[in-house]
């Protein structure tokens, strides 16, 4: 799930590529691959279905790439959400809902929510944005920065500030007072902003448990190769769960994976396998 194309007139739900105009040479991905669900909706070209002809698997095309998982049969595209527009949370982040309607639905459960900043300009100044305190309590939030610097702070004694390719990884669970502002490094010097927030919810048996706070940094995410062939056409960087047998650093309690993939060879196709 990623952002809207700048050509596109729709979102396309299940996997997508994120490009933008600033980044021509350069195609970003956050996929969320939730166990036994694959989408196959193409954000860079007409919705299609997945390949007929495969007969003992079924992959999932997405503009240029795809995922491929054991299966008798392929799936099809269901449905197709209409473009949200972008509103602020507070005054730090533009932010697209690219669940739309089905945020907080069993459509995309056990993830609630995705609200994706795409790159914004802000200027240096004085006074810090962002949102102040406000509660949250049984379900995790994960934010992932991409351009310029997120700042957080909790009711627990947890104090980070991300930066780019830093995940931080908040488990609200029987109750948690966070705020999150742009740092105050990147307050005072001004610049892109670019960032994602995604609420995943938690099994009914870990909705009381402690809060939990994982800092994860750029460099303890393990890149893997885009193409099974080893060229160079980018990376897979594994947050969570797994890909091609590397793990990422992330403490789930949902079976989830998550991976930032970079795409550096636009106009190729590429397969991504999702274990069932």
């Amino acid at each position: 799930f990623s952002k809207l194309q700048p050509s596109s007139e729709h979102w396309r739900v299940g996997l997508s590529i994120k490009t933008t105009q600033q980044f021509v040479s350069r195609a970003a991905l956050v996929l969320v691959a939730l166990v036994s669900n694959c989408g196959a909706f193409s954000p860079l070209s007409s919705v299609r279905s997945v390949h007929s002809e495969l007969t003992d698997d079924k992959s999932c095309a997405v503009g240029g790439m795809s995922t491929r998982v054991a299966a008798a049969a392929p799936k099809v595209v269901r449905k197709v959400i209409p473009a949200p527009r972008p509103h602020w949370v507070g005054n730090a982040f533009h932010v697209y809902p690219v669940f739309g309607s089905m945020a907080f639905t069993e459509e995309v459960s056990p993830w609630l929510m995705f609200d994706y900043a795409a790159p914004k300009q802000f200027e240096a100044g004085k006074t810090r944005r962002g949102v102040g305190q406000h509660p949250h309590r049984g379900f995790e939030t994960i934010t992932i920065a991409f351009q310029g610097e997120v700042e957080h702070r909790d009711s627990v004694g947890n104090h980070d500030v991300i930066g780019p390719g830093d995940v931080q990884w908040m488990t609200a669970a029987k109750g948690i007072i966070h705020e999150e502002y742009h740092s105050e490094k990147f307050t005072a010097k001004g610049g892109t902003f670019e960032m994602c927030q995604l609420w995943l919810n938690l099994p009914a048996k870990h909705k009381m448990d402690a809060p939990r706070y994982q800092p994860i940094l750029a460099k303890q995410i393990q890149p893997v190769p885009l193409s099974s062939d080893g060229s160079d056409d980018g990376v897979v960087k594994v947050i969570a769960g797994e890909f091609r047998g590397v793990k990422g650093p992330a403490k789930t309690f949902s079976p989830v994976d998550l991976w930032s993939v970079e795409v550096k060879t636009l106009g190729k196709a590429f397969e991504l396998e999702i274990a069932e």
